[in-house]
């Protein structure tokens, strides 16, 4: 969908040629003020649509949605081709790094289940259609898959400084022993903050098995549709 005679949506026309200009190699790789600018006004747009979308869900008339079907089915080659760069944009979204590794240090179910925000909220997203549009059974929604729906952050996206490192990085040299020796790493030295890396994604996986499992046989608390 790259037909710039498309009216405003989230974009301007203008935003279109200028996103297209930032990665087709015609703009410098020095950032001017009008640039970040725009790269603000862009965000902050994008940001407000996601949250538009309640009203829409809320408010929109079957008519109004048939309205709008029509219209991207008119400026689409192929609605399932097309439409899955909106999957793809939330995937991304909801895969932030610095979210998912701050999770990840946590040392807590809650922080490690963030690795769980793109799945659950499809679960949820479906379960709320189901129930307000459709008539249907919401609670039934399992949406169990085999494929991993989250990306694990690179080392770069863990703050290491953070208080929450620094926790794990206290706890863990001192409870941890070198098999060869037997004496803690921390009474060796030499233990740094980045080696706490592994274990964070060690322990982060073993709590995901654990809330998986739980909610398959329903003792961990169901995911709450209903957010007023």
């Amino acid at each position: 969908m790259s037909d710039d005679a498309r009216t405003r949506g989230i974009l301007t026309r203008t935003d279109r040629e200028w996103l297209r200009e930032q990665t087709d190699g015609t703009t410098s790789n020095r950032v001017a003020h009008g640039d970040l600018k725009r790269r603000r006004e862009i965000s902050e747009r994008v940001a407000n649509a996601f949250l538009d979308f309640e009203l829409l869900f809320e408010e929109l008339s079957p008519a109004l949605w048939h309205a709008v079907f029509e219209a991207v089915d008119e400026n689409t080659g192929s609605l399932s081709a097309d439409l899955s760069y909106t999957v793809a944009v939330l995937y991304s979204l909801l895969n932030d790094p610095e979210y998912l590794a701050a999770g990840m240090l946590a040392d807590t179910d809650t922080g490690a289940s963030r690795l769980l925000t793109f799945r659950d909220t499809v679960q949820r997203g479906v379960a709320r259609a189901k129930d307000s549009q459709f008539d249907g059974d919401g609670d039934s929604v399992r949406f169990e898959t085999a494929t991993q729906l989250y990306e694990l952050p690179d080392e770069e996206h863990f703050d290491l400084s953070s208080e929450a490192a620094k926790q794990r990085w206290a706890g863990l040299s001192q409870s941890l022993t070198d098999p060869e020796t037997g004496e803690s790493y921390a009474s060796q030295g030499g233990f740094e903050p980045k080696d706490v890396l592994p274990f964070v994604l060690t322990d982060t996986t073993r709590r995901l098995s654990t809330i998986r499992e739980e909610r398959r046989d329903g003792t961990y608390q169901r995911i709450e549709r209903d957010l007023e």
